[in-house]
């Protein structure tokens, strides 16, 4: 009975252990090479020294924009959580241009919604921003991940404890 009792137990902590793991949208192989820490202002200053650096970036969609080729998105970044969600509520870093070799539907891909994306930093692109030119790190995507949109009001404070409660 002890036995069965133990393995019960450990059961029960491993489901316990995890749920509350902390996952990324991006599978393990995505993530390998992908540096997590090219801060967005290395990327200005070293832009060429950096070309071909893998990294994980996000942020808040600004405009997406559908050519013949290609997509372009504009995103506004942000720093990222450890499951690599844009933290919106920390200060925005910059603007950056991420291009997608095909087609996103911009209705999806729409001002304000969330975006993760692992690609390789490829230069600075100078773009108008009202009457002023700034230049924007480019990334050359290789996986998007695009973040649900909330549901229902949002709790706050939430705090989680085992499995399934919310309080």
């Amino acid at each position: 009975m002890t036995v069965m009792k133990r393995a019960l137990g450990l059961t029960l902590f491993a489901m316990m252990l995890t749920a509350c793991a902390v996952t990324s949208p991006f599978d393990r192989a995505k993530l390998s090479g992908a540096d997590k820490t090219l801060s967005y202002q290395q990327a200005i200053t070293d832009s060429e020294s950096l070309r071909g650096r893998r990294i994980l970036w996000g942020g808040s969609i600004i405009e997406t924009r559908n050519l013949a080729q290609h997509t372009e998105v504009v995103v506004l970044a942000y720093p990222l959580d450890v499951q690599a969600q844009p933290l919106t509520s920390k200060s925005a870093l910059g603007r950056f241009v991420l291009i997608w070799p095909g087609y996103l539907e911009s209705a999806d891909y729409a001002p304000g919604r969330w975006l993760s994306v692992i690609g390789d930093l490829d230069g600075l692109r100078d773009e108008l921003l009202g009457e002023s030119r700034h230049s924007y790190p480019v990334i050359q995507a290789q996986y998007l991940y695009l973040w649900p949109l909330e549901t229902g009001p949002a709790v706050s404070p939430r705090f989680h404890i085992g499995v399934g409660v919310i309080l």
